[in-house]
Parts: C-alpha cells; sequence; structure tokens
C-alpha cells in the first residue's frame, strides 16, 4: 500500500513538473514572439531604443537557461523513477514467491492434518468396536468349549497349507457355523474372520467403556463415521452386535 502511494506520489510530481515546463515553454514563445516583433518594427521604425531589445533579449536567454535546467532535473527525475518502478517490481516478484511458497506450505500442511484426522478416526472405530469383537469370542469359546476359537481356525488352516492339504472346514468351523446359522441375524463365517483379523489388528487401542450397553454401542455405531478403507466392517459389526445379543441371553 505504501510503495502504491508513493508511486502516485512520484507521478504526480512528474505531471507538474510537466505542466512548468510547458507554461515555461510557452514563455519563451511568447518572449520570441515579443524579440521578433520588435525587431520587426526597429526595422521599420527607428525611434524604439535599443535598450528595450537588449533587456527583452537578456530575459529571453535566462528563460532559455531555465527551460534547459528543467529539462535536465525531469529527465534525472523520470530515470530515477523508472528505477524505483524496477526496484518495486522486483520486490513484488519476491513477495509473489513468498506468497506461493506459504501457500504451498498451507497445502502441504493441510495434507499433514487430513492424514492425521483419518489416524484419529482409525483407532477410534478400533477404540470403539474391538473389544466387542473379543466379548462375542469370549461367550462362543465358552458355549463351544474352545480356548483360542480364532487361533484354532487359523493354525488348522496353516497345517493344512503346509501340508498341502484340501482345505477342509473341520469339526471347529462347522460348529460355529451352525451356531451362526441358528442365531438367525445374518452373521455369516466370512464376516466373523474379517472382524477376527479387525481385532487382531486393534491389540494396541483401549478396551470397552465399562458400563456400556450394546444398545448404546450400536446407536455409536449408526453415527460413527469410518475412514474408507474400514467401511468394509460397519455392516458386519450391526450384526456382530445382533449375534452377541442373541450368545448372552443363551448363556
Amino acid at each position: 500500500m505504501e510503495r502504491g502511494k508513493h508511486y502516485e506520489k512520484n507521478k504526480k510530481r512528474k505531471e507538474k513538473k510537466k505542466e512548468k515546463l510547458l507554461t515555461q515553454e510557452r514563455l519563451f514563445e511568447d518572449i520570441s514572439k515579443s524579440l521578433s516583433d520588435i525587431k520587426e518594427e526597429l526595422e521599420n521604425n527607428s525611434s524604439i531604443k535599443m535598450s528595450k531589445l537588449n533587456d527583452l533579449e537578456i530575459k529571453l536567454n535566462r528563460l532559455n537557461e531555465v527551460f534547459k535546467n528543467s529539462i535536465v532535473k525531469l529527465e534525472q527525475e523520470n530515470k530515477k523513477l523508472k528505477q524505483e518502478i524496477v526496484q518495486l517490481n522486483q520486490k513484488n516478484d519476491e513477495l509473489n514467491q513468498k506468497i506461493a511458497e506459504l501457500n504451498q506450505e498451507v497445502a502441504e500442511l493441510k495434507q499433514k492434518l487430513k492424514i492425521v484426522q483419518n489416524e484419529l478416526d482409525t483407532q477410534k472405530i478400533y477404540s470403539n468396536y474391538r473389544d466387542w469383537v473379543s466379548d462375542l469370542n469370549f461367550r462362543l469359546e465358552i458355549k463351544m468349549k474352545v480356548e483360542n476359537l480364532y487361533g484354532t481356525i487359523v493354525k488348522e488352516r496353516m497345517v493344512q497349507e503346509y501340508k498341502n492339504l484340501p482345505l477342509d472346514e473341520g469339526l471347529i468351523v462347522s460348529q460355529l457355523k451352525e451356531i451362526l446359522e441358528k442365531a438367525k441375524v445374518g452373521f455369516t463365517f466370512q464376516q466373523y474372520m474379517k472382524l477376527q483379523e479387525f481385532r487382531r489388528d486393534g491389540n494396541f487401542l483401549i478396551h470397552i467403556e465399562r458400563g456400556k450397553s450394546i444398545d448404546k454401542a450400536r446407536e455409536e455405531l449408526r453415527n460413527a463415521i469410518f475412514p474408507s478403507e474400514l467401511k468394509h466392517l460397519k455392516a458386519p459389526l450391526y450384526k456382530l452386535f445382533d449375534l452377541l445379543e442373541v450368545v448372552r441371553n443363551q448363556n
């Protein structure tokens, strides 16, 4: 803003100098014309004093000198003004560069904040629902009289793959599928396995809030915002609460 005012001030000063110069130039022309007229009269009328003519010539020479000096000063000021404009343009370029750098930093900061927010949302999902999966496991293990239900299923499959045996459901998987089907809530074995992986990945997070009911947890799930990579778990989690409610009532 200050640079703009300074530029306008110099511009007005330059215009005033030009007006003054034009005034001096017009005066010089008037005196020149007067001198010419006097010379003409002198030729026609010898009664005109030579002193008057000399005075006019002196004034004209002085004015001419002032006129020349004004031109020199105006050229100097014009040169100085051009230099200031160049400097202002350079500073403006530097300012634009700094603005571009700041915009880049802001964009990078927004990206980092987006990543942090996504991590917080992910941790919140793990924190809110991981132990509900553990609760279901605990009750299924009691019902099936099995320790570490998910680990047993994974171990059986690893042995079959290691021995190049055809994948067989085995007794544990068959028994689990039967329990899930009898619950009649639409909770599948595939969903069970997905949620076990979810529970495994969330071991570092906090446990279920003490005293929280299934209904309250289900309501929170309904309003929860899932990161894109975890959205596929929302439907299985709904079914988990339905199944957990059935299993709890059976115990």
